[in-house]
């Protein structure tokens, strides 16, 4: 567990009022930023973060439940700033949080499409979906879906699929006809790419690619298949008669 912050009782209320009119500084640029107009010698900078903290959190938490807060966020606030929510789901196994971004005005210009996901590293047991779109040659973010299928019982990469495919067929109404597809390895996302742009071309990311070979060459498994091997030769040409392929 983390510790908690000292709290901000014992900060002026000037300060306190500072700090709120200042919540878009991070918490070390807010301190800098205060010391210059206040003595700070009797404030910690756990107190700073508390009160800075708790403002913050006013501007977006709107229920002690996350997925009920940020639907409200989206709709109340992002809405007015072209952040449309495009994919709402939260029942007792599946939760399934989808919103565009301002560039998906852009959609129709669009021919390079990225997808890509984080797993495991996401707050909870939500998994991150992103669609970034490729504009004269630099990728803006399109599109976030916010995933949740750990409590569903059923077969989960099926239930991961059906969910893309209502998140991808909401940006294909917003416009977005890629001519090519760039994603991991992962089926749910393919499946559903090839079920939503059928006309689409779908291939692996370069990326990936990479550091998919790179992660199975250092791995110590396949590094004690070639132990045995001491040297290299660059200059090795295999003796292959032509005849060998007729």
């Amino acid at each position: 567990m983390h510790e908690h912050p000292e709290n901000s009782h014992s900060i002026p209320e000037n300060i306190c009022t500072e700090i709120r009119q200042n919540i878009h500084l991070e918490p070390l640029q807010l301190r800098k930023y205060l010391t210059k107009k206040y003595d700070l010698s009797d404030i910690t900078p756990k107190q700073i973060y508390f009160c800075w903290s708790s403002s913050t959190q006013s501007a977006y938490k709107f229920d002690d439940d996350p997925v009920k807060s940020a639907i409200h966020l989206l709709k109340n606030i992002y809405q007015c700033r072209n952040c449309e929510l495009i994919v709402e789901k939260n029942t007792s196994n599946i939760v399934a949080i989808a919103f565009s971004t301002p560039i998906i005005k852009y959609a129709q210009q669009i021919e390079e499409a990225h997808m890509d996901a984080t797993y495991k590293t996401a707050k909870g047991r939500f998994e991150l979906y992103g669609v970034v779109g490729e504009i004269d040659g630099s990728g803006f973010p399109l599109a976030y879906c916010l995933m949740d299928t750990s409590k569903n019982t059923g077969n989960n990469e099926s239930v991961r699929t059906q969910l893309l495919i209502e998140f991808f067929q909401a940006l294909r109404n917003r416009r977005l006809m890629p001519k090519f597809i760039f994603t991991d390895k992962d089926f749910a996302e393919i499946n559903a790419a090839q079920a939503v742009w059928k006309n689409s071309q779908t291939r692996l990311c370069l990326w990936h690619i990479k550091r998919a070979i790179l992660t199975r060459l250092r791995s110590k498994k396949e590094q004690q298949r070639f132990a045995y091997i001491n040297e290299i030769d660059l200059v090795y040409r295999p003796n292959v008669s032509t005849n060998a392929w007729k």
